[in-house]
């Protein structure tokens, strides 16, 4: 539920698929497909809370219309220029969006790690990880990336 005087955060729709923005068409059916079946509402079990329940509804709701969205040529076209548009408004230049899944563990630092094109590296500790979008800054220029992470 969003209160009074916040925002509700954009939808990203290919984090939602858990596809990069350059997938093909084919690659982002097989991981509609793949989302579908883990994430449908009637395999939760009898166990599960209303609570459960529900948050599975939005998130089956939120993948029905990241595909909707994505699979129509134009209306993917449109989604891409808002986002672009929207990204050029930040207040920070971002050099990439990825998932978590995306960079390396690093067992030795207990990080996720990914190597910067100046050599550096950009660093995400678990306790950074929540929910969403965050954005990290390289160790060493002024390159930012967006790491998207849901549960």
């Amino acid at each position: 539920m969003v209160g009074k005087g916040m925002t509700r955060k954009k939808l990203d729709m290919y984090a939602v698929l858990g596809a990069r923005s350059d997938a093909s068409p084919r690659e982002l059916r097989l991981l509609y497909q793949q989302k579908a079946i883990q994430c449908h509402p009637d395999r939760l079990g009898p166990e599960a809370s209303d609570d459960e329940r529900v948050a599975g509804q939005q998130r089956f709701v939120e993948l029905q219309k990241s595909w909707e969205t994505l699979s129509d040529a134009d209306a993917r076209r449109m989604y891409d220029a808002q986002t672009r548009e929207e990204a050029l408004a930040q207040p920070y230049l971002v050099h990439a969006r990825l998932s978590l899944e995306d960079m390396e563990w690093n067992e030795e630092s207990k990080c996720h790690l990914l190597r910067c094109r100046c050599g550096d590296w950009f660093e995400v500790v678990p306790t950074d990880i929540k929910e969403g979008t965050l954005a990290v800054s390289c160790n060493s220029c002024s390159l930012c990336i967006e790491v998207v992470h849901s549960n």
